[in-house]
């Protein structure tokens, strides 16, 4: 919406337009972009029973495969739709921030459930280990609509959006199980072979603790895509919930509880200074799953004891290009790179930011 000024003998009549919602920072500049919205005629949204925020509490931790009562520090989390009874940011809920010392708790949890590759978890099977993704993917399917809606009312996706998400998280494990399984034994190198006479055999194995950080634009389907891989070799996962997006993920914590071991994976919410770096500085992860800003990836991986053993994973920013050829349909290809630019307003990492036409 431009809000501008026009000659008085040119201003229109104010109209009510419905404001779907007002992105803002802080709570003062909603406040002044709400009163500009009424002095031209802009209104908030009505406030109905579909925009009221789900009763939902997240002053909670999940470590150790059970939830927990929280009773410390906390961090109110805020909807970009505007509240109009305020004119301020929704207030969703508020989720444990935690110290230091929770942090290290949640990865000393994780590295107890790998004990150095002999825990329960590694130590499974994989047709087991795959069997209990299969269970995840049956516990998520019953809080489908509420995680949409979570994903909605949290980082304000459309909600065609929002459900091709979590209906693509869900997929990720049935796929992941399917290849895992179809893989197993039939790799290059896999059987016992001999070549210049030396006999051996390549087999894949977990690597220990991953820690995963959870992007704005994608939380769900993001994670699902480095943790559900992860889970099926064996590893054990701490995963730090970003602060938008991040009660989605403890929406899950039931379907999580009822299909894995304790200690698999584990929450940790709050400031990245207060929870990733002493994490890090532990020397307890194995691995790190990363998407975001390559310097801050740069200033984690040092802090890390052994930064040259430690294995990465990271999806940075980057001009993502679409190339379309002399022989492409161009409605087709005119419809994916509307859909892949634009899809949630081109927030996405993984957005086409260049486009080469023959």
């Amino acid at each position: 919406i431009f809000l501008g000024s026009r000659p008085p003998q040119t201003q229109p009549k104010p109209r009510k337009i419905c404001l779907a919602s007002i992105l803002s920072s802080s709570p003062e500049s909603a406040s002044w972009l709400a009163d500009m919205a009424a002095s031209v005629g802009v209104v908030p949204p009505p406030c109905t029973s579909e925009r009221k925020a789900p009763s939902f509490s997240g002053t909670f931790k999940f470590v150790g495969g059970r939830c927990s009562p929280w009773d410390g520090e906390t961090i109110e989390v805020r909807s970009p739709l505007i509240d109009p009874s305020t004119g301020m940011r929704t207030v969703l809920s508020r989720v444990a921030s935690f110290s230091e010392v929770d942090a290290l708790r949640a990865a000393e949890v994780a590295a107890l459930a790998w004990d150095q590759g002999q825990g329960y978890w590694p130590q499974l099977p994989l047709g087991a280990r795959v069997t209990a993704l299969r269970r995840l993917a049956e516990g998520l399917a019953p809080v489908r609509q509420q995680l949409a809606s979570m994903l909605v009312r949290e980082i304000c996706k459309s909600s065609a959006d929002a459900a091709a998400e979590v209906d693509g998280a869900i997929e990720v494990i049935a796929s992941t199980a399917e290849a895992v399984e179809a893989a197993d034994g039939s790799e290059d190198f896999s059987a016992w072979s001999t070549i210049a006479g030396v006999r051996g055999r390549a087999l894949r194995r977990p690597v220990g603790v991953v820690m995963l950080t959870a992007p704005a634009e994608a939380p769900l389907l993001d994670v699902y895509s480095m943790m559900i891989p992860a889970l099926a070799m064996g590893n054990t996962i701490v995963l730090k919930l970003p602060t938008s997006g991040g009660l989605t993920h403890m929406l899950t914590v039931k379907a999580l509880e009822q299909a894995l071991p304790p200690g698999v994976v584990n929450f940790v919410s709050g400031s990245c200074v207060r929870t990733l770096e002493p994490i890090m500085r532990s020397g307890l992860v194995d691995c790190l799953g990363f998407m975001g800003d390559s310097e801050v990836l740069s200033k984690l991986i040092i802090k890390h004891p052994q930064p040259h053993r430690l294995r990465v994973f990271s999806q940075l920013a980057g001009k993502n290009v679409a190339v379309v050829l002399p022989d492409a349909d161009l409605q087709v290809a005119a419809s994916v790179l509307a859909k892949g630019s634009l899809t949630f307003n081109g927030q996405c990492r993984d957005a086409f930011k260049l486009v080469l036409a023959h």
